[in-house]
């Protein structure tokens, strides 16, 4: 009679963690996103979350000079099998976590960095890069992020309200 109660008891702890998992992942507000794209001889991958704006104004989200988690949820990463180049600086390939800074009105860039912006210092950083923006007359509710890959070039393309936010890139060469 005591070996049921053992395996029970046994038991308990894996379906605790068990109800936790299916709990957390039934827990997360918004869908994740994917972009993949071939860029060179690259192939580049964004993962993050999608939150809405739910009649929100970006900018009221965001006081200039401060860093900010692109996407929810979940640190949105940057995935490369070769090293890229933003601007003047080289990233090696790897995995990174992508932040985005608002500088001020009509100034963004994006944040290339080892730690997500919780945990962020500017040793975790390896690289920052001043953005393009256009104002769309149209709303991007949902936050959606897109490689655009060229054969030597790509751009990472951020949509969320009126603005599209665009950072170059390109494989670095050896």
């Amino acid at each position: 009679m005591s070996q049921p109660l053992k395996s029970r008891a046994s038991a308990a702890p894996v379906l605790l963690v068990m109800t936790l998992v299916a709990t957390t992942a039934r827990g997360a507000a918004n869908p994740r996103g994917k972009a993949t794209a071939r860029v060179g001889r690259a192939t580049v991958e964004i993962e993050y979350g999608r939150p809405s704006l739910r009649g929100r104004d970006v900018l009221d989200l965001i006081e200039p000079g401060q860093l900010w988690r692109l996407g929810a949820d979940a640190p949105t990463t940057l995935r490369s099998e070769v090293a890229l180049k933003f601007g003047a600086k080289v990233i090696p390939k790897g995995k990174y976590i992508l932040l985005i800074r608002y500088l001020g009105p009509g100034l963004w860039s994006l944040v290339v960095s080892k730690r997500p912006a919780g945990d962020y210092d500017p040793a975790s950083q390896v690289a920052e890069v001043l953005m393009r923006i256009e104002k769309r007359p149209t709303i991007t509710e949902q936050l959606t992020i897109q490689i655009d890959g060229q054969t030597s070039e790509g751009s990472i393309d951020i949509a969320w309200g009126h603005y599209l936010l665009i950072a170059h890139f390109s494989p670095a060469l050896h």
